[in-house]
């Protein structure tokens, strides 16, 4: 079954990720998959998916360092 993940290319933004990474799992636990089980999985897809890494903190990746 296609997820919100599919859409995702190398030049989505963290925006867009967050968003299908998001709609991703509220998909897979709707379907009866493990909450733990289904976050892995679509960060998993969209980490592939785009070639980036999905920060582990709440906080959004910054492009500048913080002084």
């Amino acid at each position: 079954m296609p997820t919100p993940v599919d859409g995702l290319t190398p030049q989505s933004g963290y925006s867009e990720m967050m968003s299908a990474v998001s709609a991703c799992i509220k998909q897979e636990i709707n379907g009866g998959r493990p909450q733990p089980q289904a976050i892995a999985m679509c960060i998993g897809m969209a980490e592939q998916k785009t070639g980036k890494k999905i920060p582990t903190s709440r906080t959004p990746p910054t492009t500048q360092p913080m002084i």
